[in-house]
C-alpha cells in the first residue's frame, strides 16, 4: 500500500525568563506561542496557533561559576540542579491525529507533566563545555491520551572572542532526545517511541546586556516512530537581555 508524505512545520516563539530567588536559587519560567502548519497530499493545509504548555522551573545552584566581572585565569565550574512543571496550557486536539502518523502536532500535550533538570558548565579563559540533562515524565490528558516520557541530553563547546566591548562565541555541539512510547486508553500506540541524534552549530554576539544568536541543527541519526517521520532540520534564533 503506498503512503503519501505529509510535510509539517513546527514553529514556536517564545518568552523566558531566569528569576534569581536567593543567591543560589533560580525560577525559569518558559511561555511559547506555537503556529504549526501541515501540507496534506491533497495540497489542502491545516494550520493551529496558539499559546503552547508553560513551563515553570526551579534550578539550584550546586557549583556557581563567578561573575563575569570577576577577572580568573583559573577553571571554573558549575553544577545546576532542578525540576518543575510543563501546564497543560496548549490545547490538545484528538482529530488532529487523525490521517498522520504524527502524533505531535499539537499545540500543547494536555497533560501535568514533571521536569527533572540538570546543567553543568566547565570554563578556562575563553574555552568552555557546557553539558545538560532532563527528563520529562508526561501524565494522562482528560482525551485519555498520554504522550511517552522523554530524555534529552546535550553537550557543546565553545569559545569567545573579544572585539572591542564585542564578545563573539561559536559553539559547536550534539544532542539526543530519546522518545518513549505513547498511550491511548491504556493501551500502547504503535509507531510512537523513536531517537534522535544531532548536530549543533551557533554563534553569539554580545554586547554588554545584550546577546544575539544563531542556531542551525542537523539530524546526524534518527528512528522516529519506526522511521515513519522524519526531521528535516530546526533553525533558532534568540535575543537575550540580561536586566
Amino acid at each position: 500500500m503506498q503512503t503519501h508524505p505529509i510535510t509539517e512545520n513546527f514553529n514556536t516563539v517564545q518568552a523566558w525568563a531566569n528569576i534569581p530567588i536567593t543567591k543560589k536559587a533560580i525560577l525559569n519560567v518558559i511561555v511559547p506561542y506555537q503556529f504549526h502548519n501541515r501540507i496534506l497530499p491533497d495540497n489542502t493545509e491545516q494550520n493551529i496557533n496558539g499559546i503552547g504548555d508553560i513551563s515553570i522551573l526551579g534550578y539550584y545552584n550546586l557549583l556557581k561559576a563567578r561573575p563575569d566581572s570577576v577577572v580568573t585565569i583559573k577553571p571554573e565550574h558549575y553544577l545546576q540542579l532542578g525540576g518543575g512543571i510543563k501546564m497543560p496550557t496548549g490545547k490538545y486536539d484528538k482529530d488532529n491525529n487523525e490521517g498522520s502518523v504524527n502524533p505531535s502536532f499539537q499545540l500543547g500535550n494536555g497533560s501535568w507533566d514533571y521536569i527533572l533538570a540538570m546543567n553543568y558548565g566547565f570554563t578556562y579563559r575563553n574555552w568552555g563545555v557546557s553539558a545538560m540533562a532532563n527528563y520529562t515524565i508526561k501524565t494522562k490528558n482528560p482525551k485519555n491520551y498520554q504522550f511517552g516520557n522523554q530524555l534529552n541530553l546535550g553537550i557543546n563547546a565553545f569559545k569567545t572572542y573579544y572585539v572591542s566591548d564585542f564578545a563573539i562565541t561559536p559553539i559547536i555541539g550534539v544532542a539526543e532526545e530519546i522518545y518513549g512510547t505513547n498511550q491511548e486508553l491504556g493501551f500502547n500506540v504503535a509507531d510512537t517511541k523513536g531517537d534522535i541524534f544531532l548536530g549543533k552549530l551557533s554563534v553569539e554576539a554580545s554586547y554588554n546586556r545584550y546577546a544575539l544568536g544563531l542556531t542551525g541543527m542537523l539530524p546526524i541519526s534518527q528512528n522516529l516512530n519506526s522511521d515513519k517521520v522524519e526531521l528535516r532540520n530546526r533553525l533558532s534564533v534568540y535575543l537575550n537581555i540580561n536586566l
